[in-house]
């Protein structure tokens, strides 16, 4: 028979581990169903690269329809929002909800200039394309003191 040394302080941190795996079902469960009741904004990941003849804007947004998309360019800022919204149907008791749903609203400076008229925009399996194409640029001019 073996002799085992009772350590006090073993048995605190089993208690505590216990206690936090409790808390964290709870909380967990209730994050879960405050979240799938309200609707929030998110962000969706963009990609922004110059292509050397046209400034390329990619952004996933996967479950939206064309129709959701909105998409305005001003000067020097371009701007996408839409809504990702929960499928229509019955109610739904979820287990675990993390897709998050709701309105999103994206700006970016746009710091060069482009030829606003003939901006492209396409979507296809979840991923919206932007070719903003890229517009001469007048240089530095001299200007000359009377």
């Amino acid at each position: 028979m073996e002799l085992l040394r009772w350590d006090p302080f073993r048995e605190m941190e089993e208690l505590r581990a216990r206690i936090d795996r409790l808390f964290e079902e709870f909380i967990g469960s209730w994050r879960q169903r405050e979240f799938a009741a309200t609707p929030r904004s998110w962000l969706p990941p963009v990609d922004i690269y110059d292509d050397g003849e046209a400034l390329v804007v990619e952004m996933d947004l996967p479950g939206l329809r064309k129709e959701d998309i909105e998409i305005s360019i001003t000067e020097d800022t371009l701007t996408v929002r839409g809504e990702r919204r929960r499928p229509e149907g019955e109610e739904r008791r979820y287990a675990r909800s993390e897709r998050v749903f709701g309105p999103f609203e994206r700006s970016f400076a746009i710091n060069l200039p482009i030829k606003a008229d003939e901006v492209k925009a396409s979507y296809e399996n979840g991923v919206l394309i932007l070719r903003l194409p890229k517009a001469e640029s007048e240089g530095p001019r001299r200007i000359k003191v009377e």
